[in-house]
């Protein structure tokens, strides 16, 4: 296990990576789950069921990219997909009721940084 954060307040649940899985893991049930994001380069939790990802996949060609995604609950979001030249990042955030998602891209001469709306 690699990379634990806390889900939820009870001390007992929190997600980890295995491998390049990210998984939800209930200490006080004694179970893990099945991956819910896969070849996970990074990851970083918000609130208590929600974490934004980069992962490395390749398309039917064979050309590598970075994908960047929201687990939400349960739910997988896609949101943004990347040549896979430079370090990439992503956090996702809540506002006054409005969701966003920051991206920092290394780049040749220092980072770059993109606030999407979702």
């Amino acid at each position: 296990l690699s990379a634990p954060h806390f889900a939820g307040n009870s001390g007992n649940v929190f997600f980890a990576m295995t491998g390049s899985d990210v998984r939800k893991l209930d200490y006080g049930n004694n179970s893990i789950s099945s991956p819910l994001a896969s070849n996970v380069i990074n990851y970083k939790r918000y609130g208590s069921n929600i974490f934004s990802y980069v992962s490395r996949n390749s398309d039917a060609d064979g050309k590598v990219f970075q994908n960047v995604g929201i687990f939400n609950d349960g739910k997988v979001i896609d949101a943004l997909k990347f040549d896979d030249d430079l370090p990439t990042k992503a956090v996702f955030s809540t506002d006054e009721g409005a969701d966003y998602l920051a991206v920092s891209r290394k780049t040749d001469d220092g980072s770059k940084i993109m606030i999407y709306a979702l």
